[in-house]
């Protein structure tokens, strides 16, 4: 038997205990299982940043990490935290939150109307949708009007009387 191997069957594995301040006499494999458990535990908190403890007292580490001297507060910000930069001079999280809600409400508004203006045209007059297609890929409006097999002046006539009623139906939209 050499040195190395009298050393490794002779060496004693311990946890420490911070809540009764004692060591305990553990085997291999339950040291090597807590070793694994709390070094990636301890890990996970050092990425971000809410963990300083020393790789000399990283046997001092339990997972309670709301007791340890050494938690730092780490990459999570409170919502009075104040943010400066060349956007946002001085705008809290929670700010920036509420701002952001704000919009989502009027892009969801802003998109309620137009689906009622267009189930409104679907009503009053469906060739409209077409036309409008039509425009989107360029076609000019004497070609619309051959296709759909009327006089370029009656196309704009409809379209002109469409917009208008759509303008009264909605007049609190620049329609």
């Amino acid at each position: 038997m050499t040195k190395r191997d009298n050393a490794s069957q002779s060496k004693q594995f311990s946890i420490y205990l911070r809540s009764t301040n004692e060591w305990i006499p553990v085997t291999k494999e339950q040291y090597k299982e807590h070793s694994k458990f709390y070094g990636s535990f301890r890990k996970k908190k050092q990425d971000h940043c809410k963990c300083t403890c020393p790789h000399q007292k990283w046997w001092f580490c339990n997972a309670d990490c709301e007791t340890c001297k050494y938690r730092t507060g780490g990459d999570t910000v409170s919502f009075d935290f104040m943010y400066f930069n060349a956007e946002t001079a001085g705008i809290t999280p929670l700010e920036f939150l509420e701002s952001n809600v704000n919009d989502f409400t009027i892009d969801v508004d802003n998109k309620l109307i137009s689906i009622e203006i267009i189930h409104y045209i679907q009503d009053v007059a469906p060739f409209i949708l077409s036309v409008a297609s039509m425009r989107l890929k360029g076609l000019t409006d004497t070609e619309i009007a051959k296709k759909l097999g009327m006089p370029r002046t009656t196309l704009l006539a409809r379209v002109n009387k469409t917009a208008d009623l759509i303008r009264e139906k909605f007049p609190d939209y620049n329609v």
